[in-house]
């Protein structure tokens, strides 16, 4: 048998390894995985910040602000409904379950949430537009396609887990990317000059996009349909309570951007969304670490029932060196990254730019607290992580941004991490040592 991955179970003998010699030794697991990642990091970064730079330029501030906000309702609308098939997938494909099965199953899922969230959010719009502020020079059918702008792009979420469960990451990052860099060309070749013609073209970009992921899955299982009943009711018990998780983890996630909305107007919100994509820069190095290893870990604790936390806890101190060093860097850049996006040097503090960076690193730390859980069968741990979250974001934000404005956004960012790494922690231990 295959020897388990050591950094998930398999607990070291002989001694401590020292940081550098850990370090050789996940460069030697990760950095073939990782460079297809880093490369399509680099083309998505270098894509949205072109895209940030057209609606600056075009419509300005408020109206990045404006479709931010738009944006963020549609993700929690998008994660409020879809029930993580990427991850359902993967889970089953572990468990040696067959693949047409998994995938006719992962695939009725995610055309039924687009069905219920096309519906709830045709019935609500009207009530979610009229409690936001600065929204009534969008017309009606114009923002109900702003607020279901990404939904479509949950059709590409199953075979975005059979990519991962196969290790396959360029495909995997192929399929990601493909959408994000395709409206920066179609803004730049048809310009748009209103928000209206924007949303437009890219919500029909995602549709077209959407189906073609149905056709590809189906061509996957050489258009043979499987079902079972039992096996449908075990992926519907499994998704569901990861469906909880993600509910719970978008009400917090995607809120920031509707409070301040609330409390200080869209001009905010389009800063807010230009921080958080600073936030992204800083995390660049990290954010993939938790997709590779997910697979790893599902196949490894199946074999062993053993969580090796020791040399977890090495991981995130190494991540978190590195996402300082990336994070310094981002910062000592932020000349000609404000010069890409049209802004003005003193458009952002530094101390803004500053927290929002340091939130990359608490991140970084952080980077198995949902990926362990669900790789050990126990996704119902994230509901408890983000019930936390929800309460604890939502209230500070509703406390504390109306007089600190965007620092009470960036603090509570900045602190959330290290509380979910104590609970998942505890949660995961007590799991394993029963």
């Amino acid at each position: 048998m295959k020897r388990p991955d050591f950094l998930i179970c398999g607990a070291q003998k002989g001694g401590t390894t020292s940081l550098l010699n850990y370090a050789k030794k996940i460069n030697a697991i990760l950095f073939s995985k990782l460079f297809p990642f880093y490369i399509f990091t680099i083309l998505s970064s270098v894509s949205e910040l072109l895209f940030t730079r057209y609606f600056i330029i075009n419509v300005g501030v408020e109206g990045l602000g404006m479709y931010a906000l738009m944006l963020s309702i549609s993700l929690i609308a998008f994660n409020v409904i879809e029930t993580r098939t990427s991850e359902s997938v993967v889970y089953f494909l572990a468990q040696k379950n067959s693949k047409n099965l998994v995938l006719t199953t992962s695939l009725f899922f995610d055309i039924l949430s687009l069905i219920l969230i096309t519906c709830l959010m045709t019935i609500f719009f009207p009530f979610i537009k009229n409690n936001l502020q600065g929204m009534s020079s969008v017309p009606n059918t114009v923002f109900l396609l702003g607020i279901l702008i990404n939904t479509p792009l949950m059709l590409y979420k199953s075979l975005s887990g059979l990519f991962n469960y196969n290790e396959n990451f360029v495909s995997y990052n192929l399929l990601a990317i493909f959408p994000i860099i395709m409206k920066v060309v179609l803004l730049y070749i048809l310009n748009p000059e209103n928000i209206s013609e924007i949303i437009k073209i890219i919500f029909l970009l995602n549709f077209i996009y959407g189906i073609f992921s149905i056709a590809l899955i189906l061509k996957k299982i050489s258009f043979k349909l499987k079902f079972d009943f039992l096996f449908f009711k075990s992926y519907f018990i499994f998704s569901y309570k990861s469906f909880l998780s993600t509910t719970l983890k978008s009400l917090h996630q995607n809120s920031d951007k509707i409070f301040v909305n609330i409390f200080m107007g869209n001009s905010s919100v389009g800063i807010l969304d230009i921080l958080n994509k600073v936030a992204r820069l800083g995390n660049v190095i990290m954010s993939p670490i938790s997709t590779i290893l997910l697979p790893k870990m599902s196949k490894s604790f199946r074999e062993t029932k053993k969580i090796d936390f020791e040399n977890i806890f090495k991981t995130s101190l190494l991540f978190s060196i590195i996402s300082i060093i990336v994070a310094t860097l981002v910062f000592s850049l932020k000349e000609p990254f404000f010069y890409i996006l049209g802004l003005k040097l003193d458009s952002i503090s530094n101390s803004l730019i500053i927290l929002f960076l340091s939130i990359a690193i608490t991140k970084s730390i952080a980077w198995w607290v949902r990926a362990l859980p669900v790789s050990i069968g126990k996704p119902e741990i994230p509901i408890g992580t983000n019930l936390i979250e929800v309460i604890i974001i939502n209230l500070s934000f509703y406390l504390f941004i109306d007089k600190y404005g965007l620092f009470a956004v960036g603090i509570v960012k900045l602190i959330i991490p290290l509380i979910t790494i104590l609970y998942v922690y505890t949660r995961v231990k007590s799991h394993v040592n029963r």
